[in-house]
Parts: structure tokens; sequence; C-alpha cells
């Protein structure tokens, strides 16, 4: 497991997961490789992949929730977009 998987996953662990209702606190992971996506998943959050390492293109990425070409691609409604079904009764942000 790379370091930067390991961070997340006890940084998840030291805090009680929260329920999901409209006011709870939303959290985005943004990594560039296929671990941090499998890491931020496994800790109830969203991911953002960027796809800028040669060795990890978009298609290896494709299990993240949003997948650009650099973080300058992002928009506020991308991110925004991320969030847009939380709280509806899905009991998922």
């Amino acid at each position: 497991m790379a370091q930067h998987t390991r961070t997340v996953v006890l940084g998840h662990e030291t805090v009680p997961p929260l329920p999901c209702p409209a006011t709870a606190p939303r959290c985005v992971v943004f990594g560039s490789t296929p671990e941090a996506v499998t890491a931020a998943h496994n800790c109830t959050m969203k991911a953002v992949a960027v796809a800028a390492r040669a060795e990890y293109p978009a298609y290896k990425l494709r299990t993240a929730d949003v997948t650009c070409a650099s973080l300058s691609d992002l928009t506020v409604y991308n991110i925004r977009r991320l969030f847009a079904n939380c709280g509806e009764g899905t009991g998922q942000c």
C-alpha cells in the first residue's frame, strides 16, 4: 500500500464517519493514482483523479468520480456536481 493511501486511511480511522445530512462536511480527495481513488472511496470520500502522470492515463483512473488532465481543467460546476445527489434520500454523499 502506498504511503499516501495509508495516510488517507489512517486519517479516516481517527475520526468516526459522519451521517450524511445536507449540512454534513463533504470530502474530496485529489490524486493521480488508482490507489488514491480506491483509498478515497474506501473512506466514503469523493475522488478527483488528475491524469497528469504518464504511467496513469485517464482510462486507468476511470473509477474516480471526476477525471481531468490538470487541476486547471476543474471548474466549480465539476466539484458541485460531485455532491448533486447528497441528501436526496440516497443515504450517501
